[in-house]
């Protein structure tokens, strides 16, 4: 189990904003052991800083063996002066090997998300980045990222994009369930949504969505392939209700014992 621990301070020179990270981080711990390092972060205004809000995670995106620092960086929402957050990553010498494109930055702006590491393919060593938002009241938004180059590109829905709605899974019950549902070694993404009855209210949970990932991007799966995984949630979902159960009915005998 990785922990982290990061204890920074803020320091103005020549026009830039660099904090001082000590780090104190699974692999990283090796590395650095008690020592500091030194980040700078660009395009991030000096009057700023105060709106600033960072949120971090240790993943191995490339794949070969050593995991990489990522950060987002982002404006506190409704507080000015603003700035385009963006996503940034650093190898173990922390030095910046990719962002988030500028086109892409005012996409995740003001979202104040949250970072999580994955590993879609079981069979390669690589991570993959997810975001994961607050879209409106109940409902949530994630998108996966990877890199390429010196950028940071979406893993999208199709092979071939039209728009960003293309690259972004949405759920209103919950979290997205990301599973590898047939053992194949690749992960599924499960969306789900809630059934609102014309009564009002909330009504049973739906499915929206099954995708597996195969390497290059999410596949919906429709027919025969849905049909095959909606039973294998189905089955898990129901099994995880039973548990449920067992652990009320447990709860109950204590507190009336």
């Amino acid at each position: 189990m990785l922990t982290k621990k990061f204890n920074f301070s803020i320091s103005l020179t020549a026009g830039v904003l660099t904090i001082i990270f000590f780090l104190f981080v699974g692999n990283f711990l090796q590395k650095f052991k008690k020592n500091t390092g030194s980040l700078v972060l660009k395009d991030i205004p000096l009057d700023g800083v105060e709106n600033l809000q960072v949120d971090s995670i240790l993943l191995d995106i490339d794949g070969d063996g050593k995991n990489n620092l990522v950060l987002y960086l982002s404006s506190i929402p409704e507080k000015k002066p603003s700035f385009p957050g963006y996503i940034v990553v650093y190898d173990e010498k922390l030095k910046e090997i990719a962002r988030t494109p500028r086109e892409f930055n005012n996409l995740i702006a003001f979202l104040g998300g949250k970072l999580y590491s994955h590993k879609l393919d079981k069979r390669s060593k690589k991570g993959y980045l997810r975001m994961s938002y607050i879209a409106g009241a109940h409902h949530f938004k994630d998108f996966f990222l990877t890199k390429k180059g010196d950028k940071l590109i979406p893993v999208c829905k199709k092979e071939e994009p039209k728009s960003w709605d293309d690259c972004e899974f949405f759920a209103s019950v919950g979290d997205i369930e990301i599973k590898d549902y047939d053992k194949d070694g690749l992960m599924e993404v499960i969306e789900y949504v809630d059934e609102y009855t014309p009564e009002g209210g909330r009504g049973n949970i739906v499915v929206q969505g099954i995708y597996e990932f195969n390497g290059k991007y999410f596949k919906r799966l429709e027919g025969k392939e849905y049909a095959k995984f909606f039973k294998m949630v189905e089955r898990d979902y129901y099994r995880s209700l039973k548990t449920q159960e067992k652990i009320e009915e447990y709860a109950k005998k204590i507190s009336t014992s």
